[in-house]
């Protein structure tokens, strides 16, 4: 790992590998800049800190995909998009970016070649410009959370870097949380790319599919692929129209027609494990739990009811 001071910012910005920037001042606060450096298999790691406001433009080294994440509270413009510290640029090769932050910064960068890249198919990759997203609290959290623990790892045991196992399992742990935010990517922009009332017919079509054609939805990966969106623009619609996931949804319907089954069964024909199984719970005690805490009531209390109506 490398890592470096500055008092000049002229020197911080040579410093900074993957990208060409011309830097300028834009407001003096502190005249204090650091950035420290890591390489594993190909994936550059930046940690950078910015004790002063700077306009930074640059463009990214053809070789690669670079993913700018800011930590400051005072969002400043990438490109004249609003970054902030949940938020994250995504940057193609060759991209030109302008962005001004205001200082102090701590920032991440990540840089992935082009041959690391894993998603050939994914539509996130035809980007020719930097765009910011907001992929999720929690996986920007994740991701800037395992950067600054390795880097201060590493810090305190400059050994760690020479191990294989763990610069593996960090590789892996930063390329996993990665792909997950260009799928994210993806959905977004297969989402902005669907109007209010396609969303409403997409759910529809969803609710369709899962109750009159429980054989073609089992999961919530069948539900989106019979519909023809993505998992997660699935999630996200189905949040915005019923306020609840799909898998919920998906048990929600289970538990319902399996209490429609128990109400109208004679509880000497037929047995509790009987009907769960049929509408495709495999754990009775999950199921048990799941039926009480949606209706107050366990299932063989619901078929119980039934044989004392009938007596």
């Amino acid at each position: 790992m490398k890592s470096g001071s500055f008092t000049e910012f002229e020197a911080y910005a040579e410093a900074i590998r993957d990208v060409q920037l011309d830097v300028r001042l834009l407001r003096l606060y502190e005249r204090r800049w650091s950035i420290r450096q890591l390489e594993l298999n190909g994936l550059h790691i930046q940690n950078g800190v910015e004790g002063s406001g700077m306009l930074t433009e640059g463009t990214v080294t053809p070789e690669g995909w670079g993913l700018y994440i800011p930590d400051t509270r005072d969002p400043f413009p990438v490109n004249g998009q609003r970054i902030h510290s949940e938020a994250i640029a995504i940057l193609p090769p060759r991209a030109e970016f302008r962005l001004a932050g205001q200082g102090p910064i701590n920032w991440i960068s990540i840089f992935i070649p082009n041959t690391a890249l894993k998603m050939a198919d994914s539509p996130v990759l035809s980007l020719q410009s930097a765009d910011v997203i907001c992929p999720g609290r929690k996986l920007v959290r994740r991701l800037t959370r395992n950067v600054h623990a390795f880097l201060q790892a590493a810090d305190q045991n400059p050994h760690l870097v020479s191990e294989a196992s763990s610069v593996n399992a960090f590789e892996q742990e930063i390329s996993s949380t990665v792909h997950r935010i260009l799928g994210v990517v993806d959905s977004l922009n297969e989402l902005k790319r669907t109007t209010l009332a396609n969303r409403r017919r997409l759910v529809a079509i969803a609710e369709t599919l899962i109750n009159d054609r429980p054989e073609l939805a089992s999961t919530v990966h069948d539900v989106a692929k019979c519909v023809g969106i993505s998992d997660r623009t699935l999630l996200t619609v189905f949040r915005e129209h019923l306020g609840v996931t799909p898998q919920q949804y998906l048990i929600a319907n289970r538990l319902h027609q399996a209490r429609r089954i128990l109400k109208s069964s004679d509880r000497a024909e037929t047995t509790v494990a009987k009907v769960a199984a049929e509408v495709g719970f495999w754990d009775f005690g999950r199921f048990s739990r799941k039926n009480q805490t949606l209706f107050g009531e366990l299932p063989s209390e619901t078929l119980h009811q039934r044989v004392g109506r009938l007596e």
